[in-house]
């Protein structure tokens, strides 16, 4: 896994608020490899809710960094749900961010974001389910 960065669905997420091993495990290695973690906007705002039994997720945000979506990830996005024909924007926008950055996707649903993905053109894009 080349490259600098690593972008975190919502599923992502909810695995790191529910303590789930393998998404643990991962997170650990990003963090120890000093990888740039990214959550993009509509993910957190999704999932996050200032809540103390969320403790797994505040860990996590803490090493992340929150990600706006810019006119180049927007119109990626957009293209990604026209040729798909599906309406998860958030979903898109993680695929959009993921391609901007060259950056493998830690998923709670790799059919989705693959598919995405594929509609970008990035068939081989890692993604890693949790």
């Amino acid at each position: 896994m080349a490259g600098a960065f690593v972008v975190y669905d919502a599923g992502a997420l909810v695995a790191a608020q529910r303590k789930q091993g393998r998404f643990c495990l991962l997170h650990q290695t990003f963090v120890a490899a000093r990888r740039t973690l990214l959550v993009p906007v509509p993910v957190y705002v999704q999932v996050y809710r200032a809540d103390p039994r969320q403790h797994g997720l505040h860990v996590v945000l803490k090493a992340a960094e929150l990600h706006r979506a810019d006119r180049e990830i927007a119109d990626l996005a957009a293209r990604a749900l026209r040729e798909t024909g599906t309406d998860d924007a958030v979903d898109a926008i993680v695929a959009a961010t993921a391609v901007v950055h060259r950056a493998p996707v830690v998923t709670g649903d790799e059919g989705d974001i693959r598919s995405l993905l594929e509609a970008l053109d990035a068939f081989k894009h890692p993604v890693l389910a949790v």
